[in-house]
């Protein structure tokens, strides 16, 4: 056989099994399960692609500090126990991911975003959620994520624990 005929039976085995891929992709597919905020980080996914986007970041849009008023990436809970953010609205995408890290090592924070009235479906409850949670259920604990629907909301970023002297920082990833 020629060197020709082998490239040509090994691109059409290429092609044969993505097809078969794609047809397989599709019968698996269900829209009955809506994607909400509720439930989008509740998804399970392979450890690999966990991995890979630990390494190379999200591939969807993501909240910046141009997009809060005010526009702080670094919100320190020492010197001032409470920050209320507005959150602009973002007409270009649909649903953005605002990520936090709060100081490792406390269970000092806790953040709450709420869309407020006119939210879309999935985004009408407020997200809550507490650093260092045992229900979180990201890598590292100290890492908070929500999902923004286009008209934006508020942010609230309390101090956990009213009394207490240790640092305690939460910064816009």
């Amino acid at each position: 056989m020629s060197g020709t005929k082998i490239v040509i039976i090994v691109l059409v085995l290429i092609a044969v099994v993505f097809v078969v891929l794609v047809i397989w992709g599709i019968g698996n597919h269900d829209d009955s399960k809506k994607t909400t905020s509720t439930n989008i980080n509740q998804q399970t996914m392979p450890p690999i692609v966990g991995r890979l986007e630990q390494m190379f970041g999200s591939h969807g849009p993501k909240l910046d500090a141009a997009h809060m008023r005010p526009a702080l990436t670094v919100f320190d809970l020492q010197k001032q126990r409470s920050y209320t953010i507005e959150v602009l609205p973002d007409n270009d995408h649909a649903v953005r991911q605002a990520e936090f890290r709060v100081t490792l090592g406390n269970a000092c924070a806790h953040l709450v975003f709420d869309a407020g009235k006119g939210a879309p479906d999935g985004f009408n409850k407020p997200q809550d959620t507490h650093a260092n949670d045992s229900n979180n259920k990201v890598p590292n604990r100290n890492d908070v994520t929500f999902s923004i629907p286009k008209q934006g909301g508020s942010l609230t970023i309390e101090h956990e624990v009213a009394s207490s002297t240790a640092p305690c920082t939460v910064t816009l990833k």
